[in-house]
């Protein structure tokens, strides 16, 4: 009925002796549940190999007898590392969350997330950005080549209209109206400010400036 290397015929009843056991044929099918179990720490116990090259899937008992499952392209290094108790990575391709469409990004979220911890991007030059339909960036949140931080809202042309920076001396404008204590804009006017307003040093105008009462030192 078999044997420790090749199987033949095997019923219910029989056990092969120990050893590695090699199916002589393709398309096994396997009515009812395969169970392997390791022989001890440290072992790769299951391992599935491609037919050419060096790639493999691969389960994994380490020292600890926490399960890990290693998955490796042709040229054998493990690109996908699914760990239950440590580190997991994937480094081989893009991870693309709730559906298939590529865009190139390294981690693609189609639909709505939720974080309840903080978001970190780490280093220089890095920004979380809002692109819109278009592709043209709409908001971005940014830190430049020096560390210092930047807030930049665009149009949906992709041009900023508000821009702050927190380099010392750097110059922050909005080009668009702008309302304070207030949401409505009076017509004609760059800047509505509903209540009083105090400035501790030159106010300049190059055209209007109109207020109920209008308290002015001049220098």
């Amino acid at each position: 009925a078999g044997s420790a290397g090749t199987v033949v015929k095997w019923s219910d009843t029989e056990t092969l002796a120990d050893g590695p056991i090699t199916f002589s044929t393709n398309d096994s099918t396997f009515a009812g549940n395969i169970t392997a179990t390791s022989s001890g720490g440290s072992t790769y116990f299951v391992n599935f190999l491609a037919s050419t090259g060096s790639a493999y899937a691969k389960f994994y008992q380490d020292s600890n007898n926490h399960m890990a499952l290693y998955m490796a392209a042709t040229g054998g290094t493990a690109n996908v590392v699914l760990n239950s108790s440590g580190v997991s990575y994937i480094k081989g391709g893009n991870l693309i969350i709730g559906g298939s469409s590529d865009s190139g990004e390294l981690l693609q979220v189609e639909g709505t997330g939720t974080f309840t911890g903080d978001i970190t991007a780490v280093g220089e030059s890095r920004k979380i950005r809002i692109v819109n339909a278009g592709g043209a960036e709409a908001v971005q949140l940014l830190s430049d080549s020096s560390g210092d931080g930047q807030l930049r809202i665009n149009n949906s042309a992709g041009t900023t209209v508000a821009f702050l920076y927190g380099e010392s001396g750097a110059h922050n404008y909005i080009n668009q109206p702008l309302s304070i204590n207030t949401t409505t804009a009076q017509s004609g006017f760059e800047l509505t400010v509903s209540g009083d307003g105090y400035a501790s040093g030159n106010w300049e105008a190059g055209g209007y400036v109109a207020a109920p009462t209008l308290y002015t030192n001049e220098y």
